[in-house]
């Protein structure tokens, strides 16, 4: 698949980020989960639970807004919503939102990543988790920051770490901000 490396067995969803972007006509990155994930950080598709999904919104009075007759003002503010998807079958951009509402209490957007899945996964390690397992790792704006959460079940294997995967986060600190 184009623009997708490694697809379909080892698809980095850190990578395909950017591809993503340009699919949602959405700047602002909400969320990322990724379903599958293998130690070396990437995401075989064709496993039973290997997925990717990437959140986007907009800033107030940015980004494609919901139709209105020729001349009017806009009741309410919008900022809209996309995800995009990588599957087995590719990427695809679910239908754009443009009638989602500001989420005001859901904080600032999440910058770009600083760490990469594999680091997660070698933290992970540390703490038992098999290198053979698949992992379900969410990126998501947590009370103290951007966040990431690890969870490996079958081996209970669950942390949070702060987006820059130097310090882990618990009790409040670790909760996702309201969506």
């Amino acid at each position: 698949m184009e623009g997708l490396a490694g697809f379909p067995s080892r698809v980095d969803p850190l990578l395909t980020l950017g591809v993503a972007r340009e699919l949602s006509e959405r700047a602002q990155l909400r969320r990322l989960l990724a379903a599958g994930v293998a130690s070396d950080g990437t995401v075989d598709l064709a496993h039973p639970r290997g997925n990717i999904r990437y959140d986007f919104d907009s800033a107030p009075g940015e980004g494609p807004e919901p139709p209105r007759p020729a001349g009017t003002v806009r009741h309410a503010r919008f900022c809209g919503r996309r995800s995009v998807n990588v599957e087995r079958e590719g990427i695809y951009a679910s239908p754009d939102e443009p009638r989602a509402p500001c989420r005001p209490s859901s904080g600032e957007p999440l910058p770009e990543p600083r760490c990469s899945l594999a680091q997660l996964w070698s933290v992970a390690r540390e703490r038992g988790a098999p290198p053979d397992g698949r992992a379900v790792i969410e990126y998501f704006r947590a009370h103290d920051g951007p966040a990431w959460r690890f969870s490996l079940p079958e081996a209970q294997v669950h942390f949070t770490m702060f987006g820059d995967c130097e310090r882990e986060l618990t009790g409040k600190a670790a909760r996702a901000v309201t969506r």
